[in-house]
């Protein structure tokens, strides 16, 4: 299922370059895809999007994305899920090929996975390390002040951004051997031990990412 849902992206990206060179800045309507979302190290996933412009000035974006990992690029199995997003943008700077804008986005994300790591049952006795593996549930909610710019194409519209957020994290683990035991910590900075920490807590978030879509 996920080798189709890529090929027909992959497609459906192609095929938008067919298009001729004309001034689509005025259309109303875009359909968006983003390809970054399929590459994501920690949250990878198939995203559309659909922006409506309701003045020169102003736009609404509504995205959804069911998360699966196509490429096999994450630690994580049985990655699934669901992730919704509404943006709103203020565009300033138009010209006839661009458009620059700000943008604030509320997010929220709800996936369920399996994942592994050393654990520990007593630091201070000092006890065995030993290796298990557990199972998440993890719901994020974000909010990101974002800086973008849409490039004009034809009727094809390449739509980039990055921004600074905040996440609150909602992080459930089962299945474990021993639900009290510690999980040994990397000795540098590794996203998926953060991905899959326990707990309710909050994070900076740094949002990147690229659209391609068509207007019309």
């Amino acid at each position: 299922m996920r080798k189709y849902l890529t090929i027909v992206t992959i497609l459906i990206f192609c095929n938008g370059f067919v298009f001729g060179q004309e001034n689509t800045f005025d259309k109303t309507n875009q359909i968006k895809l983003s390809p970054l979302r399929m590459i994501d190290l920690v949250n990878p996933g198939y995203e559309i999007s659909y922006e409506k412009n309701f003045r020169e000035k102003l736009s609404s974006q509504i995205s959804v994305a069911y998360m699966n990992d196509p490429f096999e690029l994450t630690q994580f199995t049985h990655y699934t899920g669901l992730r919704s997003s509404f943006e709103e943008k203020f565009f300033f700077n138009s010209e006839s090929d661009r458009r620059d804008y700000y943008s604030t986005e509320l997010v929220y994300l709800k996936v369920h996975y399996s994942d592994e790591g050393t654990f520990i049952k007593d630091t201070v006795l000092r006890t065995p390390e030993y290796w298990d593996t557990f199972k998440v549930a993890k719901q994020t909610f974000s909010l990101n002040l974002k800086y973008g710019i849409q490039f004009n194409m034809g009727r094809f519209i390449i739509d980039g951004s990055v921004g600074l957020g905040i996440k609150y994290k909602d992080v459930k683990r089962s299945e474990l051997i021993d639900e009290n035991a510690y999980q040994v910590g990397p000795r540098h900075p590794n996203a998926y031990y953060e991905a899959s920490r326990a707990g309710n807590y909050i994070r900076l978030n740094v949002p990147i990412n690229i659209k391609i879509g068509y207007s019309f």
